[in-house]
């Protein structure tokens, strides 16, 4: 993937620093930074997420993101984690959720994220 970079610290592999650069739509130009961070008996459960640069976007609050990809894998059928999943598969779709146009989203707010109005965040 050209529009992400991604490698563990040096004195933690369980703590992965992440750059995603979007070519297109309304985060063109904005490099988000993101921290992958690994439980001890990963890849059984998955890592936490932390998004470093805010954005407006109605599934991302504050720096958690509300991705089912990542949720522990007694959620419900079907869903959440697997530990199929690796360190590329997560960015990649997490690249395509936050740059995607019409997401499904919380509370109904694509169209107030994409016009940069937080209102929606509580």
């Amino acid at each position: 993937m050209s529009t992400v970079t991604a490698q563990p610290l040096k004195d933690n592999l369980f703590e992965w620093h992440c750059n995603i650069r979007p070519q297109y739509g309304p985060y063109s130009g904005t490099i988000l930074h993101v921290i992958l961070e690994f439980p001890g008996d990963y890849p059984h459960n998955p890592p936490r997420l932390n998004l470093k640069t805010t954005i407006p976007h109605p599934n991302v609050f504050d720096s958690w993101i509300c991705l089912d990809m990542i949720k522990p894998t007694n959620m419900g059928d079907y869903s959440g984690w697997t530990p199929a999943y690796s360190v590329h598969s997560i960015l990649l779709q997490l690249q395509s959720f936050l740059f995607t146009e019409n997401v499904p989203q919380y509370g109904g707010a694509t169209k107030k994220a994409h016009q940069g109005d937080l209102s929606y965040v509580i």
